[in-house]
């Protein structure tokens, strides 16, 4: 019983001896798996601000890490390369911005003293406009010989100094201007056209031209050559009237020097006159068929002893401003 039991303990350890031997030889060192190299990828950065310009380059390196096998240890060894800190440049471009530029002239004051030979017709418009010129100059003096265009341009033909010249018509500034008198060519500055103007309140009932034509009705005019003779003249002979003329007046301001007196009953002026008249006169529209529009042309002398103001004022009468003026006293505008 007791040798059975012994054999038995033997076999048994003999079992276990074997798998363990077994167990021991099949222990092989298994090879590390080599893991892939693992980067960081540099990148580059390109930043504009509004002010300034600047390029900023990040350069990175490169970080290995590898896993290998020590030979003395089944534990697997990690080794990691050195890591660089990164670092940043920055190039700046330097930007010097443009000046912005302002050319100011200062123009000298104009000062000095002109002389203006205007048609009697622009009395009130001349000295509108020397007012308001005068205020923007205070050191300009302006003198006016108002008279009919014609009698002004004999005067200057005759050698009368003047530094410009306002005529009412073509036809008297053209015989200056053949005469080599004007520096400047002529332009158109205003028109106005006509009205027959009567006494206040119509008492004869003056309603066309050909009311003009009788016996009842005097009717007051210019001499020969003076524009509103010649405009005069013109209509009447488009509408085949034959005006009953008593008086004949050296210019236009005659005329309603007559009228507004009761001296006559009638007479062909300037829309600009009846304005000016007032409650003295009354005026009875001409048919735009039967009317037409005078044109007042201006230029500067030869003659003129101050171009430069002269051409100042010529130039004020023109502007924007100038028009106006002349519109606010029934002229249209050149």
């Amino acid at each position: 019983m007791v040798f059975r039991q012994t054999r038995w303990v033997i076999a048994t350890a003999a079992i276990a001896f074997s798998l363990i031997t077994s167990s021991c030889g099949s222990d092989q060192p298994q090879e590390a798996i080599q893991p892939e190299p693992s980067s960081i990828v540099s990148s580059t950065v390109v930043t504009t601000s509004t002010s300034s310009l600047s390029v900023s380059t990040t350069i990175a390196t490169t970080s290995t890490t590898s896993v290998s096998t020590s030979p003395s240890s089944d534990a697997p060894t990690t080794t990691t390369a050195k890591r660089h800190k990164a670092t940043t440049t920055t190039s700046p471009i330097v930007t010097t911005p443009i000046p912005e530029t302002t050319t100011t002239t200062t123009l000298p004051p104009l000062t000095g003293s002109i002389t203006v030979l205007a048609a009697s017709s622009l009395t009130n418009a001349m000295n509108g406009l020397k007012a308001s010129f005068i205020y923007q100059h205070p050191d300009i003096n302006i003198t006016f010989s108002f008279g009919s265009s014609s009698s002004l341009k004999t005067n200057i033909l005759n050698g009368s100094p003047g530094d410009v010249y306002a005529s009412a018509d073509w036809s008297n500034m053209a015989a200056v201007v053949d005469a080599s008198k004007t520096s400047s060519t002529p332009s158109v500055f205003a028109t106005n056209y006509l009205q027959i103007m009567v006494r206040p309140g119509n008492p004869l009932s003056i309603t066309t031209l050909g009311d003009l034509a009788r016996n009842d009705v005097s009717v007051a005019t210019c001499t020969d050559g003076v524009p509103i003779r010649t405009y005069t003249d013109t209509i009447l002979t488009r509408a085949g009237v034959a005006a009953h003329f008593v008086t004949y007046e050296a210019n236009v301001g005659g005329i309603v020097t007559k009228v507004t007196t009761g001296a006559a009953d009638a007479g062909i002026v300037y829309r600009t006159d009846v304005l000016a008249a007032g409650s003295s006169a009354t005026g009875v529209r001409i048919p735009t068929t039967q009317n037409l529009i005078a044109e007042y042309p201006i230029a500067i002398l030869q003659s003129s002893a101050n171009p430069t103001v002269a051409q100042a004022f010529v130039d004020f009468i023109q502007s924007t401003e100038g028009q106006n003026i002349l519109v606010s006293f029934g002229f249209g505008e050149g």
